[in-house]
């Protein structure tokens, strides 16, 4: 059984889709039960799709690239506290 931490991991880094039928299983399994992952599921899944639709790219891997990069490169140093 998948615990909050795999399933928060499986879906941040976007590997849901390459997940075997049994382990996709066990993720929808968690997601029925814990209601804190599936909220956090929904809201990055939400956020991918406002941010395509929002930057108007369609998976294009050397924007993704170049996007995660500039995103690695600030760490948060933007981010109000």
């Amino acid at each position: 059984m998948l615990n909050c931490k795999q399933v928060t991991h499986i879906v941040a880094t976007g590997e849901i889709e390459e997940l075997s039928w049994p382990r996709r299983l066990e993720m929808r399994f968690h997601l029925m039960m814990c209601k804190h992952c599936r909220e956090y599921t929904t809201q990055i899944l939400a956020l991918g799709r406002g941010a395509r639709r929002l930057f108007g790219f369609a998976d294009d891997p050397v924007i993704l690239e170049r996007l995660e990069n500039e995103i690695m490169a600030h760490g948060g140093r933007d981010h109000p506290r």
